[in-house]
């Protein structure tokens, strides 16, 4: 396929990118934990399944085998409305059922039980990014159509455009070179370079990197950046570095429960935990946030004991001044 890329129409190529940006993104979100399972299990597929379809679920054969299966519940419901039974199958085609906290473990991607929906909407925008960077690029470097009006004039200025190319100095034989250019008819231009396109692509790529900055961030990881404009300030950029772990808390809460119900129904040991990169941050996470409470705090309390000796040196004018009167 990379051969013959120059030759792909557009619609292939905007289909190829979004596919490299979903599988990006996808790998990312699949990569968010790290799960001890019994042998026989992988994690990437539990984390496939969840992020593609929002739930799957965990049963064993007639043999006794374990089988992650994609699937639904069915009735009987519960007072919520959700099915008490698993009808599932794997990828290769073999039926699993079982009943729910019996013989079927469920596992959710969140606690809306629904799928990932950030993934495809953000790799279409940054399919979009790499389109119109595509277009300001050709646009910035477009060379001015040059118009010969006979094929003498043509292959001269041919020829000429070659020496420049090759970085030759170029001279030509005129009386009045000046008034050759302005007056001859036998060759034109018609100028569609744009040069100062090029400063758009600043923008355009500070606008992709901010797209996968705010992606990254939901899910808990922070993407550094070096760009600053004049009207933000030092604090403002600092304060960009935040993140977000209320989604991924609700998916490892998830898992969690999941986990716990397989070791109860199949007697055998699952857990999981944050990857390291997610790990390190929500330590980080936490000591900034218990930070910030207590500053908080603090400056609720001084300000609390400030309204009170306020309220004392008022109190006090106020007896001094009842004691004045009454002398």
């Amino acid at each position: 396929m990379l051969i013959f890329w120059d030759k792909l129409n557009g619609k292939i190529k905007t289909h190829y990118y979004h596919k490299q940006y979903f599988f990006e993104l996808l790998e990312f979100c699949t990569g968010i934990f790290e799960w001890t399972l019994p042998k026989g299990l992988d994690g990437k597929y539990i984390e496939r399944y969840l992020n593609s379809s929002g739930c799957c679920a965990l049963t064993k054969n007639d043999k006794g085998e374990y089988r992650l299966s994609l699937g639904g519940l069915e009735p009987p419901l519960d007072q919520y409305g959700i099915g008490t039974t698993w009808h599932g199958e794997t990828l290769g085609g073999e039926s699993c059922k079982g009943i729910v906290g019996e013989s079927a473990a469920v596992c959710w991607h969140n606690s809306d039980h629904t799928p990932n929906l950030d993934i495809v909407p953000a790799a279409d925008r940054l399919t979009e990014f790499d389109k119109s960077i595509w277009a300001v690029t050709r646009s910035a470097r477009a060379m001015p159509i040059s118009v010969a009006h006979d094929e003498k004039a043509l292959n001269a200025f041919n020829d000429i455009k070659q020496q420049i190319t090759d970085g030759e100095i170029v001279a030509i034989l005129s009386e009045n070179a000046m008034d050759d250019y302005q007056n001859a008819k036998a060759f034109e231009q018609i100028e569609f370079t744009k040069p100062e396109y090029n400063r758009l692509l600043q923008y355009l790529f500070e606008a992709k990197e901010n797209e996968y900055r705010l992606f990254y961030r939901k899910y808990g990881q922070n993407m550094q950046t070096s760009a600053k404009h004049a009207q933000v300030n030092e604090d403002e950029l600092e304060g960009a570095d935040s993140v977000a772990f209320i989604v991924p808390r609700d998916m490892l809460e998830q898992r969690k429960r999941f986990c716990a119900e397989a070791s109860r129904i199949f007697s055998d040991a699952f857990s999981l935990k944050f990857a390291e990169p997610w790990a390190s941050e929500e330590i980080r996470y936490d000591a900034d946030t218990e930070q910030q409470l207590a500053e908080a705090e603090q400056a609720a309390a001084e300000a609390e004991q400030a309204a009170d000796a306020a309220d004392q040196s008022e109190e006090v004018q106020e007896d001094g001044n009842i004691e004045q009167g009454n002398s």
